[in-house]
C-alpha cells in the first residue's frame, strides 16, 4: 500500500491523544522506495523461523540488501522468536567506484 494511503488510514484509527509513528510498527512492516513512490507492506517478525539459518534465509529472500535499522528488529533477542545468543553478525562493506555499497553478512553459529 502506498505510504500516504497507509498513514491516512492509520492516523484515522489511532485514538485521540496518540501519535502514529513507524517506531510502533517495528518488526511488523517494511517500507520500500520503488521509483517515485514509497510502499508499506506487512512483514512480521512473528512469522519468521526461530532457527538462525532459516530466519536469515527468509530475510534475504525478502530483501537482497538490508540497512541495519531495517534488519535489527528481525534479529535482536527481544523479538517474539529470539535468536540464540551464540549468533554473531559480521558485516563487511565494500565500496564501489560509483560510491554505492553493499553489505555481506557472515553468520557464525
Amino acid at each position: 500500500m502506498k505510504i500516504e494511503i497507509f498513514m491516512e488510514k492509520w492516523t484515522r484509527k489511532v485514538p485521540d491523544g496518540m501519535h502514529a509513528s513507524f517506531d510502533m510498527l517495528e518488526g511488523e512492516v517494511l517500507i520500500e522506495k520503488l521509483g517515485m513512490g514509497t510502499w508499506v507492506y506487512s512483514f512480521s517478525v512473528s512469522s519468521l523461523p526461530s532457527t538462525p539459518a532459516d530466519r536469515f534465509s527468509m530475510l534475504f529472500q525478502e530483501r537482497a540488501k538490508w540497512e541495519w535499522k531495517d534488519l535489527q528488529p528481525y534479529v535482536r533477542s527481544d523479538t517474539a522468536s529470539p535468536l540464540p545468543c551464540f549468533l554473531f553478525l559480521s558485516f563487511t562493506l565494500f565500496y564501489l567506484p560509483d560510491k554505492r555499497h553493499f553489505a555481506t553478512v557472515v553468520l557464525i553459529l
